[in-house]
């Protein structure tokens, strides 16, 4: 393991250099406990202020928030002696869970009891079926697939993986890779000129009928192959210590995530579509103060885009209908508050499992296996479920999340099977790919994504894309660095369990 000759000479290298390697652990550390214990102050206090008008419920609400949170904790604590790539799927799934199925449940309470005007603005289609029972009854069945959730998660990390090792790729397999990425940009800017062209991939407005599956495509290109490639990229040019086409692949992320926002006007691709790089540079040590810094400038600037995504959404879906206006849609005005509160809203979880209530099926072979048919259920969730109406000038659609999918395929029982079977194939998934796959950073990285997306949103179409995109860039992985392996330097791939680094050179 290469040794450092000073702290301070790390720092500075890593500021200025975008350094492979985190700067001080410790504090990292200290900063991982303060997180994990602010959190659980932050789900207390929500619990405590979102408990509204169930007084008369006390002991319920109460035992259901001392379950979740002493859930929450220990699997906090598990997670965190265990390293990073054995839990990062994992943590993602927590946060999933504790956002959208924890928070969002005391934020829709405290608001029906208080009567404010939250869901008339933010999610009108709750206000038929929602009230305090009705949140009641979702918040156990939340708490039930909590519990189950934490406990596999913690049963699957306990169980230790060995990841592969690698070969030092040569200089020349550093320069195909340069080559594809050349080549696989040139391609990205003409499939999103061709999109923009025809006019198809914006949220709301249906797609552009074209031959030979075009639009589906140019899509699966866009917004899964190229960013994937460019995550490569990045893994690979960090270790090499090739900073230009480390910098090249990390603006053209940031490219391609304006470009979709553009295109699509879907929020949630801002954030599906930065993701992976997070996991990326937290997965190998390399999320240095420089990088956390541009992440948290790409937050803020995700919230400031928020209204104008909304209005040039809005606009072009008045086109499409055929309705012009000469007065645009005012941009919001909620504040910073507002933004949050919607994000939290936007997190599949609660909201979902409320709609599900009302439409419990009965568990059978046929709904477990709609489930996890590509279509998946949202189509009778969005029309049947949640009432939207049928448009053929629409392309809407409402997202039932893991746990509606549960509800919706068998009530409780389905719940748990779901729960329990979602959470064994993620298991299986994310060990085959530290196991047997060749760059399964990266890929580990895009696996994560793809199950929070899953679980947040319970569209099994977008996972199965991840899972096609892994096989795309593990192949293309092979194919350029298989045989080529460094004469002057056979060292392996320096992997160090205790400090999380992947590929971490030495620093002269």
């Amino acid at each position: 393991m290469a040794q450092y000759s000073s702290w301070g000479g790390l720092r500075q290298r890593t500021l200025n250099a975008w350094s492979t390697a985190d700067e001080i652990r410790s504090e990292n550390r200290k900063l991982g406990i303060f997180g994990r214990w602010s959190l659980l102050v932050l789900v207390g206090i929500a619990a405590y202020v979102g408990r509204g008008g169930l007084a008369d419920g006390v002991d319920y609400w109460i035992a259901l928030t001392a379950l979740n949170l002493g859930a929450l904790a220990f699997t906090m604590q598990a997670l965190h002696r265990r390293p990073i790539y054995q839990s990062l799927v994992a943590w993602g799934v927590l946060c999933v869970f504790t956002i959208g199925g924890l928070l969002q449940t005391y934020l829709l309470n405290f608001n029906v009891h208080a009567g404010t005007s939250f869901l008339s603005l933010q999610d009108p289609e709750l206000l038929p079926v929602i009230n305090e029972p009705r949140i009641a009854q979702a918040y156990g069945l939340i708490t039930l697939s909590f519990l189950l959730t934490c406990g596999l998660i913690i049963s699957f990390t306990a169980i230790p993986i060995r990841p592969r090792s690698f070969n030092e790729p040569s200089d020349i397999a550093i320069l195909r890779l340069k080559r594809l990425l050349q080549l696989a940009t040139v391609v990205y800017i003409v499939l999103s000129i061709f999109q923009k062209t025809e006019g198809f991939g914006v949220l709301g407005i249906p797609p552009t009928p074209l031959p030979f599956h075009l639009v589906a495509g140019t899509l699966f290109y866009r917004q899964f192959v190229f960013p994937s490639l460019l995550l490569l990229g990045i893994w690979v040019f960090d270790f090499k210590r090739h900073r230009g086409a480390t910098v090249w692949c990390v603006v053209g992320t940031a490219f391609v995530i304006i470009t979709d926002a553009y295109l699509s006007t879907s929020r949630g691709d801002v954030i599906y579509l930065g993701l992976p790089l997070f996991f990326l540079w937290f997965l190998t040590g390399r999320f240095t103060r420089f990088r956390k810094g541009l992440l948290s400038v790409a937050g803020i600037a995700y919230f400031l885009s928020i209204p104008f995504l909304t209005l040039i959404r809005a606009t072009r879906a008045l086109a499409a209908q055929g309705t012009y206006s000469t007065s645009l849609p005012a941009l919001s005005t909620g504040g910073f508050g507002s933004l949050v509160t919607h994000t939290v809203l936007r997190v599949g979880g609660a909201a979902s499992v409320i709609q599900s209530i009302g439409a419990m099926g009965n568990l059978s072979f046929s709904g477990l296996y709609d489930v996890y048919r590509p279509s998946g259920l949202t189509n009778y969730f969005t029309y049947a479920v949640v009432g939207v109406p049928l448009n053929p000038a629409d392309n809407e659609g409402r997202i039932p999340t893991v746990m509606g999918l549960g509800i919706l395929s068998g009530g409780i029982r389905g719940l748990i099977i779901v729960t329990i079977l979602t959470m064994c194939l993620l298991a299986i998934g994310w060990r085959l790919i530290i196991r047997h796959f060749w760059a399964w950073p990266v890929l580990l990285a895009v696996f994560a994504e793809g199950a929070l997306r899953f679980y947040s949103e319970g569209v099994p179409i977008q996972f199965y894309k991840t899972l096609l995109t892994i096989a795309v860039i593990e192949i293309a992985s092979r194919i350029i660095f298989g045989r080529s392996i460094s004469r002057t330097n056979s060292q392996k791939f320096s992997t160090n369990l205790n400090e999380n680094l992947i590929w971490s050179p030495a620093i002269e």
